[in-house]
């Protein structure tokens, strides 16, 4: 739709006004800028050491002329001597040529300074203070000469006008003093007009862009005034029809109202109606199988779902709670699905913080993660998560169980059983139209199933593959079993048993753990009577453990038969 009010010409124009405001302001500011900085730099890298350099010349001045008077107070006091006058002598050409080298110095920077110089700045120094200053240099020249004609003379007392000399000799310091005054002084006021006047254009950048600004504003105000007018009524319009739609629920396409830019708005809104929709849609499908969070995370995530299948890396879980279903004669039907439901309830509740998708068939429940609710590097650490959490909702449960059916359950009747692998599995939303469920599809999930028939041989809770165990932290704490030979699978499974978090366990059991994995290492290394020994020295520290009386008895079992260098030890799993 091609606009027929020029909204978007009226915007640029006011942008592009408040825009060149703007860069007057900026190139105006720009040049004071460049002027001031060249004042400065000015002063810094010409005047400033002249003057410097001029001071120095002065003080080495001042030191000379006190040596000549010394020199004169020794000729004329009878009781002198030679190393005082010699010292004298010395200090007083060491301070001349002081005061010369900074004089000459004062004189090149002086002529750098002229060439310099601003344009603007050309009526306040001129070569005249270049002349000053080789004026200054040169009566120190014939300052220093008839010092030393009158102290050589007086040396050899060959000089009769003494008085005549030495008083010619302080006139003319007297004016060497003088013009070094009046050089240094012209200097010091050149100095410190330049100062004045890069204030002066620093006050004025300051004036300069507070009336512009304020022109700027004006301006700015003003077009917008004109142009929120124009605006006003279809936009307002289309947000009466927004909020009717919204009110609704009524997610369809508005109706623009104006052939303008607002009907460019509109089409954006009905760009928003279709998300909407979508997120509906998403909600539908995944809204009774995943957390909440995940849903939103879904609405709010760039990258898409294939819903008709992708292979991914999936970390799988598949748990059951066993023995509920086997007492069930002793349950009518509500009663039992009172306690399932209950039992899901816990369950689901404590793990739904771990980013897991869940299905579940009665007390079995497949928990997976994927990509994109979960990143594959986290998916170990949020299955143990969720597996601990699945495990103390048991006992939850349990203690439900002994409150409301005592008379039914045992409390040693249930046992939880969980295994927990890794690897490329097919994800995909299966089913027909109206009764999908978003699961996966591979050999993973049997390779859990079969790690869950593991939990139960050895009598455990929690049985890890060992590429879970690879990309686990150290935030849990895991034991091997061993390898596994499961129905269904040619080759041994690596296994391992999840016992906590590091934190729960005490420094006690840690060490006992430390004394399993080095019976675990002797077995490996096939020396069965030290494996058995550390067995049964953990068994005295956990004497309930079923594992170690597993290992105690395939340790005894193998130490009387042949040889087993060449083959693999492995354990015989004869159920799922």
């Amino acid at each position: 739709m091609k606009p027929t009010v020029g909204i978007t010409t009226k915007i640029f124009a006011i942008s592009v006004s408040v825009l060149l405001l703007l860069l007057i302001i900026a190139i105006s500011t720009h040049l004071k800028i460049r002027t001031i900085n060249t004042e400065v730099k000015y002063l810094a890298e010409h005047i400033l050491p002249t003057v410097r350099l001029i001071d120095e010349a002065t003080i080495n001045m001042l030191e000379q002329e006190v040596h000549v008077e010394r020199l004169l107070k020794l000729y004329h006091s009878p009781q002198t001597s030679n190393n005082s006058v010699d010292h004298e002598r010395e200090q007083l050409e060491l301070h001349f040529q002081r005061a010369n080298r900074s004089l000459l110095a004062a004189e090149q920077l002086l002529a750098q300074a002229l060439v310099a110089m601003p344009v603007w700045l050309s009526d306040t120094l001129t070569g005249n203070s270049i002349e000053g200053v080789i004026k200054v240099r040169e009566e120190n020249h014939q300052y220093h000469e008839r010092a030393v004609f009158l102290i050589q003379h007086l040396d050899d007392e060959t000089l009769t006008n003494v008085k005549e000399v030495e008083l010619k000799l302080a006139t003319a310091e007297n004016e060497l003093n003088r013009d070094a005054e009046n050089v240094l002084s012209h200097l010091q006021n050149f100095a410190i007009t330049t100062a004045q006047q890069a204030e002066r254009h620093q006050e004025a950048i300051l004036w300069q862009n507070l009336v512009l600004s304020v022109i700027a504003i004006l301006v700015g105000l003003i077009y917008a005034g004109f142009l929120s007018r124009k605006l006003s009524q279809p936009v307002r319009e289309l947000n009466e029809q927004v909020c009717r739609a919204l009110e609704a629920k009524d997610y369809q396409d508005v109706t623009a109202r104006s052939n303008d830019e607002v009907a460019l708005l509109t089409s954006r809104f009905n760009l928003a109606m279709t998300t909407l929709r979508r997120s509906e849609q998403f909600k539908d499908m995944f809204g009774q199988y995943l957390d909440p969070r995940l849903i939103s995370q879904l609405e709010s995530n760039v990258v898409s779902v294939n819903l008709d299948g992708e292979r991914q890396r999936v970390t799988v879980i598949l748990s059951n709670l066993e023995g509920l279903t086997l007492r069930s004669g002793a349950l009518n039907p509500e009663q039992l699905v009172m306690l399932i439901n209950r039992y899901l309830e816990i369950q689901l509740s404590a793990s739904s913080e771990y980013r897991g998708i869940l299905n579940f068939t009665l007390t079995e429940i497949l928990s997976f993660w994927t990509h994109p609710f979960s990143e594959q590097q986290q998916q170990s650490d949020h299955a143990c998560h969720m597996l601990l959490a699945q495990i103390q909702g048991v006992g939850q449960f349990k203690d439900f169980l002994a409150q409301s059916e005592p008379h039914i359950f045992a409390n040693d009747e249930l046992e939880f059983r969980a295994g927990l692998a890794s690897g490329d599995l097919v994800v995909a939303n299966m089913g027909p139209s109206g009764a999908r469920a978003f699961t996966v599809i591979g050999d993973e999930v049997n390779a859990a199933s079969r790690l869950k028939g593991v939990a139960r041989f050895f009598a455990i809770n929690a049985v890890l593959s060992d590429e879970i165990v690879q990309s686990l932290s150290d935030k849990f704490v895991v034991r091997p079993l061993g390898w596994v030979k499961v129905p269904g699978k040619e080759d041994p499974i690596k296994t391992w048993h999840l016992m906590g978090y590091q934190k729960d366990l005490s420094q006690g059991q840690l060490n006992a753990l430390a004394i399993f994995n080095e019976a675990f290492n002797k077995f490996e290394q096939r020396d069965f009577a030290a494996a058995s020994q550390g067995f049964q020295q953990y068994l005295l520290e956990t004497p309930e453990d079923s594992v170690t009386v597993k290992f105690i008895e395939l340790c005894q079992q193998l130490s009387v038969q042949a040889s087993h260098e060449d083959r693999l030890i492995q354990w015989e799993i004869g159920q799922k």
